[in-house]
């Protein structure tokens, strides 16, 4: 289970908190340790957290950052906007589905 908190501070500061533990399988089964970064910073603005399956989400945000780095880097920019972050998610997130499970669409991956 992931706990995360958000608190919004009187001069409008949010501040981002989340364990870090990771656990695996069933109930019953001890937790790994408190080793999984679960809050990303994504610009000075923007940030990004993840709970679930820790490999799988960390392996979509790593190449998620490195293509808003690039994109940012082509603008010479500090900053997106929310829709086109979102949107280069998205972008990183089907091409990573596609390698990952081929021809299989993402209904039968969902009832399988």
């Amino acid at each position: 289970m992931t706990l995360g908190i958000v608190i919004i501070a009187r001069d409008n500061t949010i501040v981002i908190a989340s364990d870090k533990r990771v656990t695996g399988g069933t109930a019953s089964m001890s937790a790994h340790g408190d080793i999984v970064e679960k809050i990303h910073r994504i610009t000075d603005k923007s940030g990004l957290t993840i709970s679930g399956d820790a490999g799988t989400a960390v392996a979509v945000v790593d190449p998620y950052l490195k293509e808003v780095g690039i994109e940012l880097r082509k603008r010479t920019a500090t900053e997106l906007p929310v829709s086109e972050l979102s949107e280069i998610f998205r972008r990183t997130a089907v091409d990573l589905f596609s390698k990952w499970f081929g021809r299989m669409s993402i209904e039968e991956w969902v009832k399988n």
